[in-house]
């Protein structure tokens, strides 16, 4: 059994959950209220949060690049 608990203690650690939470934060200003003509979300929830861990999992920690992140990335996130 491999011990990872020195990564997930980096990756969950409070400066990764602030910068988590300011990246998910960012995301949804940009795109959370963006609804398809039958109502439905243009952007998965669940896709934006996705970039927003994937995005600081990368050792990023500003989320101005998150946007940009997401943009190139968005087909994996949908």
């Amino acid at each position: 059994m491999i011990d990872d608990s020195d990564q997930m203690a980096w990756l969950y650690s409070d400066q990764r959950q602030e910068s988590r939470s300011a990246a998910l934060l960012s995301l949804l200003k940009a795109f959370g209220g963006a609804i398809n003509a039958d109502g439905s979300p243009s952007h998965n929830p669940r896709g934006l949060y996705g970039a927003a861990h994937d995005y600081v999992s990368h050792g990023n920690t500003d989320p101005e690049g998150v946007l940009g992140f997401y943009l190139e990335n968005s087909e994996v996130y949908s």
